[in-house]
This record gives C-alpha cells, sequence and structure tokens, in this order.
C-alpha cells in the first residue's frame, strides 16, 4: 500500500500535442492572418523639441494596429547625462495620450478603463460572449533608442464607415490637444484583403 496513486504514463515527447490555440474574437489579431499596411503615416504635431506622428496601419478584419513613432530634435538642449531624447519617467502614463472619435459617435482612448483585470474589467460593458460592445484602444508595447521611440496598439473593433478624428494630447512636452482626419473606409475595405495564412474556425 503506497500514500501516492501511480502517475499516469508520461506522454510521448514525440508526439504532437494541440496547442489549444483558437481564434482571437477582439484583443489581438489573428496569428493565422497576414494583415494589410495602410499609407496612412502623417505628422500628428512638432514642437521645437519634439514631433509625433501617425506610423504603420495594419488592417484586419476585427480590428487594425497602428505605431505613434515619436522623435526627439537631436540638435535640441539637453542635460548633459541625457543621452538621447526619451528618458521620459513613465512614459506610459505621461507620455501622449491617444483616442479616435468615430463617425458613428463612438470613441476610444488608451487612457480609458480596459478590461485587463480587476475593476477594470467590470466597467467596460460585454456582450454574451464576452465582447466589448464599445471600441477598445490598447497599447502593445513599444521601443527605440536614441531620438526615437515607436508606441505600438491595437484598436477593436473596425471603424464604421466615413471618417475617423484621431486625437492627441502631450501636456508634459507642450502638446496640446490636436486632431487628425482619417478615411475609416481605407481601413475597412484593407480588411477584406488580407491573407489567409492557414485555415482555421472561427473564434469561440
Amino acid at each position: 500500500m503506497t500514500f501516492f496513486e501511480p502517475l499516469p504514463p508520461a506522454p510521448d515527447p514525440t508526439e504532437p500535442q494541440p496547442t489549444g490555440w483558437v481564434p482571437p474574437l477582439w484583443d489581438r489579431p489573428s496569428e493565422a492572418l497576414l494583415g494589410v499596411l495602410l499609407p496612412m503615416s502623417t505628422l500628428l504635431a512638432k514642437t521645437d523639441d519634439i514631433a509625433v506622428a501617425l506610423g504603420d496601419v495594419t488592417a484586419y478584419p476585427n480590428g487594425f494596429t497602428f505605431n505613434v513613432e515619436i522623435l526627439g530634435n537631436p540638435m535640441a538642449p539637453r542635460p548633459s547625462h541625457q543621452h538621447g531624447m526619451f528618458h521620459y519617467p513613465g512614459l506610459r502614463e505621461r507620455g501622449p495620450r491617444i483616442g479616435f472619435a468615430f463617425a458613428d459617435g463612438s470613441r476610444a482612448s488608451d487612457h480609458a478603463p480596459r478590461p485587463s483585470g480587476g475593476q477594470m474589467m467590470v466597467m467596460i460593458g460585454k456582450d454574451d460572449e464576452g465582447v466589448p460592445t464599445t471600441p477598445v484602444l490598447v497599447p502593445r508595447g513599444g521601443g527605440g533608442g536614441g531620438h526615437h521611440y515607436s508606441m505600438r496598439y491595437w484598436c477593436f473593433p473596425l471603424p464604421p464607415p466615413g471618417t475617423m478624428d484621431l486625437y492627441l494630447e502631450w501636456a508634459d512636452v507642450g502638446i496640446h490637444e490636436t486632431k487628425v482626419t482619417l478615411d475609416a473606409d481605407a481601413v475597412r475595405e484593407a480588411a477584406t484583403r488580407v491573407v489567409t495564412l492557414w485555415e482555421y474556425e472561427p473564434g469561440s
């Protein structure tokens, strides 16, 4: 008589195992698709020291990604101990504020409550499948060095037809609220041209 029950047989390490992957409904683009890149790059704001631009926009069936490019003036005076422009403490918290206003009146902001745990989860309305009922804009990392820093974002869902206004504000560097108007129909059309790399069932 032993204390522990026998363990089940160990899986064969040479036997392929399912990954459990399912296509995402809303929180990111599907890894089984190749998105379509849109030439939407445009300057959003500029001061004597810094410029902020909209970078690459990539369309998917359930939303779009885009970059916000931060470029520092390499000739601007700076403290002798600072190398490059982007030694801002809390860049995510005190960096540029980004938001969209869509043609149907809906809005999305990277500083709005997001469905990412805790009480914030409760503050996002969702349908019976757990999909947000309002647009969601979330940061997806970033990086850079020297005089250039790139911030990546994901926006769910695709914008409604018409135009969409992109808003920017960065008070700490003297950039007041400004906006540019973009072609939402171009994003929607590009999403119809994604390349399916591997066939899969709809999200669950």
